[in-house]
């Protein structure tokens, strides 16, 4: 399980009040003390602050409670990363950094970058924790802040080039189209805050190559803490190769330079099985992706990797005992039954 820091969580129980609610007894529910938020060296598990959005947003009735939040602390949640992004010479410079070092600080998130078209980038986010349960908060946390950052760094004026979320919208679409002041899609295959060559381009005013270069060398000599184990590399792994239908134990050996005998040796090493951790990421995903409402079960087969339908209908009654269609059933009377799982 990955951890990151508790800062992290800076300014949650001042908009949980805001809003209504009791900030103290949300955290306590998830055996967090607000002394702990102080503390620059404490850590808590990654599954606790995604479910503790989830819990925060239904607790509230506030559906884009992440996105709030995310959006209203921007970089005041990143730290270091944040303070080296700014001192970077432009845009492009400043999210390269901000790619190779928010591991350190939130291992829950990965980032990567790649062409949209001739006029934007797409910073992709892939969620690296596999056993929280509902991310769609989290998501949309980490979305906000990437935008609010990207309009700090970049000049109040700048807006993403468009949005793009896996899951189905918590709030009608043109909620989030006046929020972030672009276009925004739901029930894509991936989760990206799409930038503008012009805006990346820009020169940052605190450029200084200096003070970049301390923070960092302090960023490099931090070990972090709770380094994913192998188990969760490889759960992690699953998860992203899923829905290309090539979710193979070579591919994912190939991704870490190791042969496959050395994977398969690593794994048997730790009594841990590739087929078993297979279809425990299919089973939670399956789960995340049934309360999407939008989604087929067509289009959930094929996201969990599976080339034909009935595949995925053997593979509930055997998790379940039950048929697919009545779990839509179920999930249609009660939306939160699985809520905590």
């Amino acid at each position: 399980m990955g951890y990151m820091r508790a800062w992290t969580l800076h300014g949650l129980p001042e908009m949980v009040d805001k809003l209504g609610g009791n900030s103290r007894a949300l955290l306590q529910q998830f055996q967090i003390s607000p002394r702990q938020l102080e503390n620059e060296d404490a850590t808590l598990p990654s599954a606790t602050f995604i479910k503790l959005l989830e819990a925060c947003a239904d607790e509230l009735g506030v559906p884009d409670f992440g996105l709030r939040l995310g959006y209203e602390i921007g970089p005041g949640t990143l730290g270091p990363v944040a303070l080296i992004a700014k001192h970077c010479e432009n845009g492009q410079e400043a999210v390269s950094a901000i790619i190779k070092y928010l591991h350190v600080f939130l291992p829950a998130i990965k980032l990567g970058i790649q062409p949209l078209n001739n006029n934007a980038d797409s910073l992709i986010y892939e969620l690296q924790e596999t056993r929280a349960g509902r991310s769609r908060q989290f998501l949309e946390w980490g979305i906000g802040v990437g935008a609010r950052h990207l309009q700090i760094l970049t000049g109040s004026q700048s807006r993403p080039h468009s949005i793009h979320f896996s899951h189905s919208p918590l709030l009608p679409i043109n909620h989030y189209r006046r929020f972030f002041g672009c276009p925004v899609y739901f029930g894509q295959e991936f989760n990206s805050l799409d930038m503008r060559l012009d805006d990346l381009r820009k020169k940052l005013a605190m450029n200084d190559p200096k003070t970049k270069e301390v923070l960092a060398d302090y960023i490099e000599q931090m070990t972090p803490r709770g380094d994913s184990t192998l188990e969760e590399q490889v759960r992690a792994s699953i998860r992203s190769l899923l829905p290309t239908g090539s979710c193979k134990l070579k591919i994912i050996a190939d991704k870490y330079a190791v042969s496959l005998r050395t994977m398969q040796r690593k794994l048997e090493e730790e009594e841990i099985k590739f087929n078993d951790l297979l279809d425990d990421v299919r089973k939670e995903l399956f789960i995340i992706y049934l309360e999407e409402n939008h989604m087929q079960l067509s289009q959930i087969a094929a996201l969990l990797g599976y080339k034909e339908q009935s595949s995925l209908s053997h593979a509930c009654r055997r998790w379940f005992g039950k048929s697919p269609s009545s779990l839509f059933a179920e999930i249609r009377q009660n939306p939160n039954i699985w809520k905590d799982q």
